[in-house]
């Protein structure tokens, strides 16, 4: 009978073939029929209340907040802003924009409310834009 001679390749992957299979030996088969049974949740024992996890530490506070602030204080720029402009000057389609910027206020204001910085803030500058194109527009 002839030897086999094994290059450095086929050593590598007889190695690896026969750590997976060790690997594979201790794990559970895997089946193709569905579980039947549904999965198991965490319960508390029967008479105590568990209370939910923690979702935000206290840095997460302190972000809310700063960021309650910004958004207030663009949605305070916008309006400052706006009330400078006369809507009386304004002709017709730039009084249509002068609409725009109050709606977005009052849709800014909403958001901040509702928590949803990031629409708040989007709303605000969006306002501010347009109350500063309305107020270079009359000078």
């Amino acid at each position: 009978m002839g030897q086999t001679i094994h290059t450095p390749e086929t050593v590598g992957l007889l190695l690896l073939a026969s750590l997976t299979a060790a690997a594979c030996a201790g794990m559970p088969s895997l089946s193709t029929s569905p579980s039947t049974s549904p999965p198991q949740r965490a319960t508390a024992p029967p008479g105590k209340i568990v209370p939910p996890p923690v979702l935000s530490p206290q840095e997460g506070l302190a972000e809310e907040k700063r960021q309650r602030q910004e958004t207030a204080s663009r949605i305070q720029q916008a309006e400052q802003t706006v009330l400078k402009v006369d809507q009386k000057r304004l002709p017709k389609d730039q009084q249509a924009m002068y609409a725009t910027v109050q709606s977005f206020i009052a849709n800014a204001k909403t958001a901040l409310s509702a928590q949803d910085f990031v629409r708040a803030t989007n709303l605000a500058d969006k306002a501010q834009v347009l109350a500063n194109d309305l107020l270079q527009n009359l000078q």
